[in-house]
């Protein structure tokens, strides 16, 4: 029996192959650049991390990614797969529940967190359908820049219109104090 094996394997062994583990890896971490986000979780959370930046980097999308967001971390008890949330000192960051397999789709993922912090910054609307449309615009023509045909779709009936999120929701959810129902 043939095994099948999948896009995001050849793309983990191709990451293994052009970005190795080093041996003195730490779980907090900071990439090479001046402009990339602290990354904080377990070892494979910022190894995988590290390599999703590497393709982002690769295509050019590392300053824009750095200058929109602090810290990517891990929260494996967060309410949603991945959402942009504050720093206690007001800093924005990108919060994921674990770092996926698929590094193009998970680098594709950091640009849409990093956009709507780039959003909320400039005072744009960065949440509900705006701001989702936005991010996964910005996440489309980083995934087009690295030769994937992947497609970002989304049903627009499936994301809640509503007031922004608070300061203080946002920091929440770094802080690992956001419950599902998002109080």
């Amino acid at each position: 029996m043939r095994r099948r094996i999948t896009r995001a394997f050849y793309i983990a062994l191709l990451a293994l192959v052009l970005f190795p583990a080093s041996p003195s890896h730490a779980e907090s971490s900071a990439t090479d650049d001046v402009h990339a986000p602290r990354i904080e979780g377990s070892q494979i959370f910022v190894q995988r991390t590290r390599w999703a930046m590497r393709w982002i980097q690769k295509v050019g999308w590392d300053r824009y990614v750095g200058q929109n967001l602090a810290l990517i971390m891990e929260d494996p008890a967060s309410p949603f797969l991945g959402a942009m949330g504050l720093t206690p000192d007001g800093r924005p960051a990108a919060v994921f529940r674990s770092a996926p397999e698929d590094l193009w789709w998970y680098a594709s993922a950091i640009v849409h967190e990093a956009t709507h912090a780039r959003d909320m910054a400039a005072g744009r609307k960065y949440w509900g359908r705006e701001g989702e449309h936005a991010a996964d615009l910005e996440q489309q023509k980083f995934l087009d820049a690295l030769g994937s045909t992947t497609r970002v779709v989304r049903d627009p009936a499936t994301i809640l219109d509503g007031p922004a999120p608070t300061v203080q929701t946002l920091q929440a959810l770094v802080e690992g104090r956001l419950n599902v129902a998002g109080k």
